[in-house]
């Protein structure tokens, strides 16, 4: 049968049904996948040294006789092969940890050996090294004698045995390997085939290094343009609502507001204007950091919705969140004339269906809501503007179906902002939302202090937790948060109630304390927060649902256990949820005497600054970005090669290339592209076809 690349992994050359699912687990499916299996590492092994040049403690080649060998166990128990190996130099001792080396190695054979050697009761050893047989003068070793790839394994996949069949494979299908970049910018790196084979086998790390830049370049090109053409189909495809600045609505807000927007709120809020009122379907990311001011310009952007009589639509991720901005815009409503309500999952279904009607009908203006808004049920009489807070806990398809609501079903499309408090890194930003316009605000209200930031050890908790009773004595509140050890409702209730109870029987006996965590009903919830919000509560203990949104005006203090456990945007976060009225705040940081000097060093960094754009970028570099904001929720595919906190410049002139390549022939027609075009059609189907949100 002819050979194919997508051929099902199981029909190669000593795969089979069990070997395949056991690939699976790598994300290996078919012979391409197989070959698009970076190497993490690689060992030079082009060098054979003699016996007696090897030194402890580093990787080394051999060339050798098996003179002797012999099976037991390890003092452990473990089975293990002895071995006594010899060149002209000298004689080795090697050892195996595997008893079906015995059936297949006899005395007298001639062997390559690779692997690290180690001092042993002032013996030199090798454990466990790779072998082949070295039987012709002629013979191309795979293991050893080259620079030899090691891979990304799971149980049950041997280096070995997966660098023979990725041999075997580039043997058989690696002339079906097709040039996928336009030939101009393809003639700029090595041909696709031979970066294929390089990736794996390279005759020189300069050669790997070449292949590998080659194969990122193409996943962050092909990726660029798929974000350009969901961006030119954006603008070029159905317009928006065009609306009419004069309705005077949204000015009326803000000219009752206590205070004047910042300069950059002003100049954000100009930028959402001009969309608004052109003819073009807004698609707008609005970053922020912690008390930017978002919300203020994302109000104002739904009252010029409202007053173009169009309605406006703002999703939080969380009930508790969606009713506090329900909270802070009933009144702005009340006094506008603005017909407002809320719908989140707790509310009746009578309510709900209500609800409902009214908004098919036109009767509602502006609902505050939860994922409840994007259910089938829901239908919108006009939707002009949607917004959606904290952008990161939706998916692609979710945030879509807010643009597809409309009861008219064709014509103008909805607008749609999208609002994030966690400031993304420009790589990441690139990426997750390369299709829209980006808008940053990163000026902070005047007056706004900084949160002090300091690191706690063991042996001033107790002056910490005076310290907590001092404030609370003050008329402050506080925020103590522990975090998600593991994915267990069971697990973080108990650490939270553990702590809850301890110190409302001990160190802050007497201080009204509340326990907020991820299986209070809703109701519950509503109930403490409120009791927070008003101050009837002095300390919430809490898990990690505080961190988005909410905002205590009382709150001055955050304490966070095992803060080593957060990545650092997160922890910027949960110290945003404090301070947020003015005045001295502080965050303080428990750490534990095991935490390691790596930990204390990156919590240090997060102390000394409060910017959460930097922050973000140091995240980026120590976390990477699938844990960053969740990019699978995002329909983005997991790269196989590039490294987003590393490969800033490649991402950009990628970009660079695609968008110029999608603005000259956006349907991909042309002959140079055809190859763009294929690829787009098979592997990027499905998220091609995805809403153009982002």
């Amino acid at each position: 049968m002819e050979a194919r690349l997508d051929d099902p992994v199981r029909y190669l050359k000593g795969v089979g049904p069990r070997r395949a699912a056991t690939l699976d687990k790598l994300g290996i499916a078919t012979a391409e996948d197989l070959l698009l299996h970076a190497p993490r590492q690689y060992f030079d092994r082009s060098r054979i040294v003699a016996i007696r040049q090897l030194a402890p403690d580093r990787e080394a080649c051999i060339r050798v006789q098996l003179e002797t060998l012999h099976s037991g166990r390890s003092w452990r128990g473990r089975q293990r092969v002895s071995a006594t190996v010899a060149d002209d130099s000298g004689r080795l001792r090697v050892t195996w940890y595997s008893g079906w080396v015995r059936d297949v190695l006899q005395p007298g054979q001639r062997l390559v050996l690779a692997g690290r050697v180690v001092a042993n009761r002032g013996r030199l050893e090798m454990r466990q090294p790779e072998f082949e047989r070295d039987d012709t003068e002629t013979q191309e070793l795979l293991h050893a004698e080259r620079i030899v790839p090691f891979y990304p394994l799971t149980r049950g996949i041997s280096q070995k045995w997966l660098r023979a069949l990725v041999y075997r494979t580039l043997q058989s299908h690696a002339h079906l390997i097709g040039e996928i970049l336009p030939p101009a910018i393809a003639a700029q790196y090595p041909e696709r085939a031979a970066a294929v084979r390089a990736l794996h086998f390279p005759a020189c790390s300069e050669d790997a290094a070449c292949a590998l830049e080659r194969l990122k370049f193409e996943e962050l090109f092909l990726l660029q343009v798929v974000l350009a053409r969901r961006r030119w189909r954006a603008r070029s495809g159905q317009s928006g609502i065009q609306m009419r600045v004069d309705s005077g609505l949204h000015e009326d807000y803000l000219h009752a507001l206590p205070f004047a927007l910042t300069r950059a709120q002003r100049s954000v809020l100009d930028e959402i204007v001009a969309d608004m009122t052109s003819e073009r379907c807004m698609q707008r990311l609005l970053q922020g950091d912690v008390g930017s001011g978002k919300t203020v310009v994302a109000v104002a952007a739904l009252l010029l919705a409202v007053g173009n009589r169009t309605q406006g639509v703002l999703m939080a991720p969380t009930e508790a969140l969606a009713l506090q901005h329900a909270e802070r815009l009933l009144p702005a409503c009340t006094r506008l004339g603005v017909r407002f309500d809320v719908l989140v999952g707790s509310r009746t279904e009578t309510d709900k269906e209500r609800l409902r009607a009214r908004l098919r009908s036109g009767d509602l203006d502006l609902v505050v809501g939860t994922h409840a808004l994007i259910q089938e049920s829901v239908a919108w009489s006009r939707l002009g503007l949607a917004v959606v807070d904290e952008q990161h806990r939706f998916g692609v398809a979710q945030r879509a179906r807010l643009q597809r609501a409309t009861r008219e079903g064709s014509g103008p499309r909805p607008h749609v902002l999208v609002l994030s408090a966690t400031p993304i890194p420009r790589t990441l930003a690139l990426t997750l939302f390369g299709d829209l316009d980006v808008s940053r605000l990163e000026e902070k209200p005047p007056g706004r202090q900084p949160v002090r930031t300091h690191l706690v050890p063991p042996e001033r908790r107790a002056r910490m937790l005076e310290f907590v009773r001092q404030q609370t004595l003050e008329g402050r509140q506080a925020f103590m948060v522990l975090p998600l050890i593991e994915e267990s409702d069971k697990i973080e209730l108990r650490a939270a109630t553990a702590e809850y109870e301890r110190l409302r029987s001990g160190a802050l006996a007497g201080v009204r304390m509340g326990l907020l965590h991820g299986r209070l009903r809703p109701a519950e919830k509503e109930t403490l927060l409120r009791s927070f919000h008003t101050g009837a509560l002095q300390l919430l203990v809490s898990t990690t649902v505080v961190e988005v949104g909410l905002d205590v005006a009382g709150a001055n203090l955050m304490i966070i256990h095992h803060p080593e456990r957060f990545g650092l945007s997160q922890l910027h976060q949960l110290r945003g949820r404090v301070g947020r009225a003015g005045g001295a705040a502080w965050c303080l940081l428990l750490v534990e005497r095991r935490t390691t000097s790596e930990a204390l060093e990156r919590l240090r960094q997060f102390a000394d600054t409060d910017d959460g754009f930097a922050i973000a970028e140091l995240d980026l570099r120590l976390r990477g970005p699938g844990d960053f904001v969740g990019t699978r929720q995002h329909g983005l595919p997991t790269l196989r090669f590039a490294d987003l906190s590393h490969d800033r410049a490649l991402l950009e002139r990628a970009r660079d290339l695609a968008f110029a390549l999608v603005r000259a022939d956006p349907e991909l027609l042309r002959g140079e592209n055809a190859g763009v075009r294929r690829v787009l059609e098979t592997r990027y189907q499905e998220r091609e076809t995805l809403a153009e949100t982002g």
